[in-house]
């Protein structure tokens, strides 16, 4: 899959050369992307994922069960994520399904997830962690 990277070039002063700058400070917050729903999403939020250090053998995997868990078998809108945090795709085996409100979290899924801001992270931690009863 082939991706490309489009910007108006009378607003933007320092424009992107990479994949890696749509991290920059002054591109944060100016981008739009396809919607969601769209056939590439998934791909480009993988990408993406795997250029800002993700993947799929970096730990993001689901653990539990449901009465251990506070996401394990619950559909998306079922869940309470901390303000500013976005479901953007789950990778169960090989497949990649879109995030929609329906879309059901299982153990072992892998969650590409964005943060509208990084001191969430240890919320979205604690949330995705099992209950000691799981053990």
């Amino acid at each position: 899959i082939t991706f490309g990277l489009a910007y108006h070039t009378g607003l933007v002063q320092n424009p992107p050369t990479s994949w890696a700058d749509l991290w920059r400070e002054d591109i944060s917050g100016n981008l739009a992307l396809p919607a969601l729903f769209h056939s590439l999403m998934p791909a480009l939020l993988i990408r993406t994922s795997e250029i800002a250090g993700g993947g799929g053998d970096d730990g993001a995997v689901v653990h539990g069960d449901a009465r251990h868990s506070r996401v394990v078998d619950r559909r998306i809108d079922q869940i309470s994520f901390p303000a500013g945090v976005t479901v953007g795709a789950i990778l169960r085996d090989d497949e990649v399904i879109v995030a929609r409100d329906d879309a059901v979290i299982r153990s072992e899924d892998h969650v590409i997830l964005f943060l509208a801001d990084k001191t969430r992270i240890r919320a979205v931690e604690r949330l995705f962690q099992v209950g000691l009863g799981f053990f």
